[in-house]
This record gives structure tokens, sequence and C-alpha cells, in this order.
């Protein structure tokens, strides 16, 4: 188990050790499990599903999400999919395509809307980054950095 989502406490739970990739895509896989299939507040407590169905949908949410900002999980997800879907026809998942696209939309343009919340911070480290760059460039101590700078 790399983690899980407790539907009791509201928590997810990760699994230290992992790598960062994994860890992050089991982070968006579980909280996928959150949004979907918590038995209060879940997208999907109108429709019961079944356990493979859910493992489905969570990991091809967090596979979605995560290709979408670059991670490649597909050598984890591809077999986690087909090992859930064991036994199972195309037909029996359809359903579940739009619940994962409109899942992984919403996540991406949450991550999103906190990574550019973020830009500021990175554009005033940038600029105090080289505001300390010019002031040593023009340091009258530090000849040998005036000349490098030009």
């Amino acid at each position: 188990v790399k983690g899980y989502y407790d539907q009791v406490e509201k928590k997810i739970v990760i699994r230290s050790g992992m790598g960062e990739a994994q860890s992050l895509k089991t982070a968006i896989h579980e909280l996928s499990h959150a949004i979907l299939h918590d038995r209060d507040t879940g997208d999907r407590t109108s429709g019961l599903v079944d356990r493979a169905t859910k493992e489905v949908e969570a990991e091809s949410v967090a596979y979605t999400v995560c290709q979408h900002f670059g991670i490649d999980t597909s050598d984890y997800s591809f077999g986690y999919v087909a090992g859930w879907s064991r036994d199972r026809e195309l037909s029996d998942f359809k359903a579940s395509l739009n619940m994962i696209q409109k899942t992984a939309g919403r996540l991406i343009d949450e991550i999103q809307k906190k990574l550019k919340e973020r830009e500021p911070l990175e554009n005033l480290v940038q600029r105090t980054a080289e505001k300390l760059s010019a002031e040593a460039c023009f340091s009258k101590e530090q000849e040998n950095i005036h000349r490098r700078c030009r």
C-alpha cells in the first residue's frame, strides 16, 4: 500500500520513502478517491461503484494529471489499471470516462491556480537575485567581480 484515503478522518496518508514522482502520483490518486468516492461528499455518492471501478478512476485521474505536468507514471499506472480491469469489458468503464476527465480537469485547474499564486514570489526572488548580483558587480571592494559582470 503506497497510500490511502481515510473516509472517517477525511485524511490522506502517503507511505514515506517513495520517490518524488511516485509520492506525488499517489497523493493525486488518493485525492481523487476523496473527490470521487468519499461516502459523504464524493461526486459518486449517488451511484455505488465497486472497488475495481474506484481504483481505475483514481489511478486514471492521477495518470492524466501527472502527464499534464510532464510526470510520466505510465510504468506503474498502466499495470495498476490493467490489474484492476482484469476480467472486465471496456463498456464496464465507459461511465467512468466522464468522471475521470472532469476530475482530472478540476485538479489540473486547481494546481495551475496554485502555481500562478507562487509566481509573484518567484519574481521577487529573481529581482532580489538580480539586485544582489548588480550590487556585487559595482562593489568597489570586488573589482574582479565588476569586470566579470560587464
